[in-house]
């Protein structure tokens, strides 16, 4: 690369706090007193952002099945939708993730089945949310210990 990996580096850690690629050029010249474009930013964002995927897709975590799950409301191109995740507790790592547009209990299942094709939960911290409640007996069979929070 012709460009310093500090300024790349500081390019893309800009880009995932919130930056647009237009502020990120901006504050580039002013920290390093370099001219990038606004397109070798974005590219940059790419290539790198790909790479660490591929990386992070080959990480297998040790997991102690003591997992928290929850869902929240976002917007997805002006339509509602609801993101479904369940971490692992020690390190964050994300062990199931789901993207539905409704919030119900089918929905919980499929994020709960995503979450014992990689261990089967000893511990599980949920909401009151009712949708968990169908959901966690059909997928889990009441051999987990749920701890509503």
């Amino acid at each position: 690369m012709r460009t310093k990996s500090e300024v790349i580096t500081c390019a893309l850690n800009l880009y995932f706090d919130g930056l647009s690629t237009w502020k990120i050029q901006r504050q580039l010249a002013k920290i390093f007193q370099v001219d990038v474009s606004v397109t070798t930013v974005w590219k940059w964002i790419m290539k790198y952002s790909e790479l660490v995927n591929e990386y992070t897709q080959t990480l297998k975590p040790e997991l102690s099945g003591k997992y928290h799950h929850d869902e929240t409301g976002i917007k997805v191109g002006g339509e509602d939708r609801y993101f479904w995740e369940t971490i692992y507790e020690a390190t964050r790592f994300i062990v199931a993730s789901l993207l539905t547009e409704s919030r119900n209990s089918s929905d919980a299942i499929k994020v709960f089945r995503q979450a014992l094709e990689k261990q089967r939960p000893n511990t599980l911290f949920k909401d009151g949310s009712f949708a968990y409640d169908v959901a966690y007996n059909k997928v889990f069979y009441l051999r987990v210990k749920a701890l509503r929070v």
